[in-house]
């Protein structure tokens, strides 16, 4: 399911679950904070590395965050 939320990055014709929009939320919230915690585990030097990542792929999620979100609300209008 988190592939094809990334397959349907701009996808914005379809429909979603509200279900499949929390699960993935919930994927993401994950993936930022294992990204986080991993600055304890490298070198002082790569803080700024890891920062860096986790800007990158938080800015990244926020097309598939939307489009799904535009899916959700088609949803509850096919209703």
């Amino acid at each position: 399911m988190y592939i094809n939320y990334w397959k349907n990055t701009f996808n914005y014709t379809g429909v979603s679950k509200p279900s499949h929009f929390a699960f993935n939320i919930l994927i993401n919230v994950v993936i930022v904070i294992l990204i986080n915690l991993s600055g304890f585990l490298v070198p002082f030097q790569m803080e700024n590395l890891i920062v860096n990542i986790s800007l990158i792929v938080q800015f990244l999620m926020i097309f598939p965050t939307l489009s799904m979100l535009v899916r959700v609300i088609r949803y509850f209008k096919n209703k």
